[in-house]
């Protein structure tokens, strides 16, 4: 619930948040909680909390927040790129990343125990079983560059409805319920102009000494994986078939970058 206070004594109007969710759970406040305390970076976007209260098995949480108006659709997708470039330049505490880790199997490895024989038995044509046959030796490989991929925090939260723009353009995010720690390049293919946000975040990215190895071919790699898995995990399994390829293509390219070079080539 959204909440504008106007003030007789001509003070500022001031804007306030009030959220409702279950006390425990995977997108309870406790679970924002537990982001937000590892990752205070993240409180420069999420405004000021001034209660939360619980009672029974809800728990309600009041915070100010800045904002003049939830962006249009004319902003959401610039504001949307933009809260994405900020996010991913930020990296997991050490503290976070092992409590995720413990908890939730890593993209590499859900990879490994994906059922990339359906793959094999809905393939139409020979070129596309040996793709399959391709992805099934590589597989080792390309575990290992995903893992390569450093970390960020993701917000299944963030959408139109879910961020908000102050006078000065600035985007707020003040929903953390539904984090989640992921690799760089996951959720690239969702962002508009996905080439074009890759080339911008690599330049980034390489001035921090953290991240200073994340190549275009490492993002679109894991992303395509990513696409891959939630494709098999859907049994689309005539669109998965398509996105092998695209694997194939930006791990042979990370090959071949990380081949030494002889003398004189």
């Amino acid at each position: 619930v959204r909440s504008l206070v106007r003030f007789d004594d001509g003070s500022r109007e001031r804007t306030f948040v009030d959220r409702i969710y279950f006390a425990q759970g995977p997108a309870s406040l406790k679970h924002e909680d537990l982001c937000l305390q590892h990752l205070p970076d993240l409180t420069a976007w999420t405004g000021t909390i001034v209660s939360t209260d619980t009672k029974g098995p809800l728990t309600r949480r009041l915070a100010e927040v800045p904002f003049s108006a939830i962006a249009d659709p004319a902003q959401a997708k610039d504001t949307l790129r933009q809260l994405q470039q900020r996010f991913w330049q930020i990296r997991p505490s050490d503290g976070l990343e092992r409590l995720w880790r413990a908890r939730h199997p890593s993209l590499a490895s859900r990879l490994a125990s994906a059922p990339l024989a359906l793959l094999t038995a809905a393939a139409a044509s020979e070129a596309e079983r040996a793709s399959v046959r391709q992805l099934s030796a590589q597989l080792p490989s390309i575990q290992a560059l995903v893992d390569s991929a450093p970390m960020y925090v993701a917000n299944a939260r963030l959408g139109r409805t879910g961020v908000f723009v102050d006078d000065s353009g600035l985007p707020w995010v003040v929903d953390w319920t539904k984090w989640r720690l992921e690799p760089l390049g996951v959720g690239l293919l969702s962002i508009s102009g996905p080439d074009v946000f890759a080339r911008e975040m690599v330049e980034l990215l390489q001035a921090d000494a953290r991240t200073s190895a994340v190549s275009e071919d490492l993002l679109f790699l894991v992303a395509y994986v990513a696409d891959l898995l939630t494709k098999l995990e859907r049994l689309h399994l005539t669109s998965a078939l398509q996105v092998v390829p695209e694997v194939l293509i930006r791990t042979s390219a990370l090959q071949e970058r990380s081949q030494p070079r002889s003398v004189g080539s």
